[in-house]
């Protein structure tokens, strides 16, 4: 009895050590901030991702020995957050910005934006435009966008 005990208590930390489980992308040494239920900040944390879907959240440490990935990501330094949500975005307007920004809202608006809106705003202006903003948010992080323009045109 006392060898099989000795056995269990030699062989089993190797049963329980497993290879780290391959996936898509390990994102770490960032400061995680997550959204569950407790809200934690992780400072040296990572992420692990797998078909687009995030499998894996905690230290570096506990990833590392949970995960491969491959492709492996050194947040040092910065954050690792969720995707930022535009709740209200007028997207074709970045063609827009900085034209008269320090005026009154309705002199702005019926003095420059809608003039400029009426003379240059086109299909060409709107899918360009549209274009431009959507990189703009990929490159800072914003997922999600709720449009608020509605535009129609006929050709």
């Amino acid at each position: 009895m006392r060898f099989a005990t000795f056995l269990l208590l030699v062989f089993t930390p190797f049963a329980l050590s497993a290879e780290p489980r391959p996936v898509d992308l390990v994102v770490r040494h960032g400061t995680v901030v997550t959204v569950d239920a407790t809200r934690r900040v992780i400072p040296d944390g990572a992420v692990a991702v797998e078909g687009g879907r995030i499998v894996g959240v905690g230290t570096a440490a506990d990833i590392d020995a949970s995960y491969h990935g491959r492709e492996v990501v050194d947040a040092s330094g910065g954050l690792v957050i969720p995707g930022l949500i535009n709740a209200h975005g007028h997207a074709p307007m970045v063609m827009f910005r900085g034209v008269a920004d320090d005026l009154r809202l309705m002199d702005w608006l019926t003095k420059y934006i809608f003039p400029a809106e009426a003379k240059n705003v086109s299909a060409p202006f709107v899918k360009t435009a549209t274009r431009l903003a959507a990189l703009e948010m990929i490159r800072s992080g914003t997922t999600t966008l709720k449009e608020i323009n509605k535009v129609t045109f006929v050709e």
